[in-house]
């Protein structure tokens, strides 16, 4: 548009717009970075929801279909080698450690004396039987009879005893603890020697009393052992009869006054499925993570 002088000036949007198609280069990118900018937060922010809520989902799930606990371990049963006869170990046939099958020896005392001992009952039982065979024999023959009969009682007795001086394992398993030397003098009853079994293992978890509430025998129970990465699977045997407090050294006693509420745990027997550990590899002490799914 003319001005007072004569001269045309060009208007404000005109201006602006060639301002603005002789921008730099620069500002275009710029905006264009930006834009790009907003556009990834608002992706990281859906794709944080959607995390988020799935985490949320399967958390949901499982504590309404699942009870877990890292307070677990796999036990068994300990078996204590002991002498049924007084003696000296002659020889001592394993080691701390040591793979043993069912009826191997594992320790021997010496036989000498047992052997006389039997060697003498057969002299008795001998002497016995000719008397009652000879025609000069006690006409009493009942008191005969009982001679014998005590002979060979006394016979079979020694037989026992010197059998008793090989101590064999009554089942294949692993040698825990030896307590015995060549030469050392044992008695009846002593421990010598412990031997863990491998095929009679078993899962004891103590679950929070709060997470009882939907626990039942038989219930399927997923475990997962620290030591190896595999599963092993097994059910609910049987659920205890009272917290472990009450077993310990010195049960707690809630009416001197000092109660303070604490969450017990209860012991939970957890049997394996049948061949679950045919390779033999869990042993006694190991930690677990048992998984149990309600009904």
């Amino acid at each position: 548009m003319p001005n007072k002088n004569g001269t045309q000036t060009i208007s404000t949007e005109k201006q602006f717009a060639v301002v603005y198609r002789n921008a730099s280069p620069l500002q275009s990118i710029f905006k264009s970075n930006k834009q790009s900018k907003i556009h990834g937060k608002i992706i990281l922010a859906i794709s944080a929801a959607v995390a988020l809520a799935i985490a949320g989902g399967y958390f949901a799930w499982n504590a309404f279909h699942y009870e877990n606990t890292d307070d677990a371990l796999v036990e068994g049963h300990v078996m204590p080698l002991c002498p049924r006869v007084n003696g000296r170990i002659k020889s001592v046939y394993v080691y701390e450690g040591q793979l043993v099958h069912a009826g191997e020896a594992i320790v021997t005392m010496d036989p000498e004396e047992f052997k006389i001992a039997e060697v003498l009952a057969q002299l008795n039982l001998s002497e016995a039987l000719s008397t009652t065979a000879s025609p000069r024999h006690d006409p009493n023959v009942q008191t005969a009879t009982s001679e014998v009969a005590r002979r060979e009682l006394q016979l079979a007795e020694a037989e026992l005893n010197f059998s008793h001086t090989v101590i064999c394992s009554p089942v294949t398993g692993i040698v825990g603890k030896s307590r015995v030397e060549v030469g050392q003098n044992v008695t009846i009853g002593q421990d010598l020697v412990d031997v863990l079994p491998l095929d009679d293992v078993w899962v004891t978890a103590n679950f929070k009393e709060t997470q009882l509430e939907k626990m039942r025998v038989g219930q399927t129970v997923k475990i997962k052992v620290d030591a190896y990465d595999r599963e092993y699977t097994g059910k609910i045997q049987r659920i205890a009869g009272a917290s472990g407090a009450r077993f310990s050294l010195l049960p707690p006693e809630n009416a001197t006054g000092n109660y303070v509420k604490v969450v017990q745990r209860i012991p939970v027997r957890i049997a394996l499925d049948p061949g679950q550990d045919s390779d033999h590899l869990l042993r006694q002490g190991m930690s677990v993570t048992p998984k149990v799914e309600l009904q």
